[in-house]
């Protein structure tokens, strides 16, 4: 009986696992300031990822980061890394010295 019901708690959580893994989830509408306080000079590399999150990608040991960024008539937002190229806006890329402050950033448009 203990075995049947460990097979089925098993079996539920691997099955919730699936479900919620393909699940998309409703993006929040874009935000003039979202880029605001991240590009200054000299941001720390710290205030960009409590603030942007996880990039989408990261070179030179996190010194270059990368975020796929969205835009809509209220302003920017993140899009997921998952999502594909042909449906991104800019590429949104930080570039930050030996001491972690932001030395330039740029908004690359995708094509």
């Amino acid at each position: 009986m203990r075995q049947k019901s460990i097979r089925t708690i098993s079996g539920l959580a691997i099955t919730s696992l699936a479900l919620f893994s393909c699940a998309s989830f409703p993006r929040l509408p874009g935000d003039r300031n979202l880029l605001t306080d991240v590009t200054l000079p000299g941001v720390s590399r710290e205030a960009v990822l409590m603030k942007l999150g996880e990039p989408s990608s990261s070179f030179e040991s996190g010194r270059i980061l990368t975020y796929r960024i969205g835009e809509d008539a209220d302003g920017y937002f993140l899009m997921d890394r998952m999502v594909r190229w042909s449906n991104i806006k800019y590429s949104l890329v930080f570039v930050f010295d030996n001491n972690g402050l932001l030395q330039k950033h740029r908004m690359v448009s995708v094509r």
